[in-house]
């Protein structure tokens, strides 16, 4: 017990400081940029700012993972915007769908309406479902950490909570979100914090790593004891 113990402590621990890298991000945001209610810079629709319009995905069932596309689903995505470690694949594949690197989507409807996903390569290639709408940042304009970690801020919060319709369930559409003002700063500004964003995820990368090692090890002790 207390071997076990020790190493579910150490987990915890590990969450945490991923959680306090979280906290920093957006604490770095509102240090370089403001509190948007009170922003110094002018602001563009969020509908401006994308390359093509916003778009809703596919309507394709979600299958077994078959190892090559993966289909990011409203469900798939967490509260600090990272994705759950259980994938899906689509029935059908339709390559309009395929999202890029730096792509943002925005959940629509239901008990997870606002939460956002900036896509990485890393995390493989692929498509997204009919419950989420794409951004696609014009870089000449905002980069996509700016516009993610805008949607950390609380000023996006409250405005997710004024246009959520509640009817049946919580529903915020494409017209919607594309209202959203957005304040521009300099493009030398959001690249200085987009660098102290990608040092943040390489530090989170290597606790995830670790937190991965630690529960395999816990796993294994728990056989040792118990199988």
């Amino acid at each position: 017990v207390a071997e076990l113990d020790c190493l579910s402590g150490v987990i915890e621990r590990k969450r945490e400081q991923l959680r306090e890298l979280d906290a920093l991000a957006q604490s770095i945001f509102y240090q370089m940029f403001g509190d948007p209610n009170n922003s110094i810079y002018g602001t563009r629709n969020l509908s401006d700012l994308s390359e093509y319009k916003l778009s809703y995905g596919s309507g394709a069932s979600a299958v077994d993972f078959d190892g090559k596309i993966r289909y990011v689903r409203i469900t798939d995505i967490k509260d600090d915007g990272e994705l759950q470690s259980d994938k899906a694949s689509p029935n059908v594949f339709d390559d309009k769908y395929i999202l890029n690197d730096g792509d943002i989507l925005f959940a629509r409807s239901g008990a997870t309406v606002g939460k956002t996903y900036q896509y990485k390569q890393k995390d493989g290639k692929a498509i997204y479902a009919g419950y989420l709408i794409r951004f696609i940042p014009n870089r000449n304009i905002v980069l996509p950490s700016y516009i993610f970690g805008y949607t950390k801020t609380n000023y996006y919060k409250a405005f997710i909570s004024v246009s959520a319709q509640a009817v049946a369930q919580p529903n915020i559409n494409a017209q919607q979100y594309g209202a959203l003002k957005v304040p521009i700063p300099p493009l030398t500004l959001q690249q200085e914090f987009a660098d102290k964003i990608e040092a943040i995820e390489k530090q989170k990368e290597l606790i995830k790593q670790s937190i991965t090692q630690t529960e395999e090890l816990f796993n294994a002790r728990m056989d040792y004891y118990f199988s």
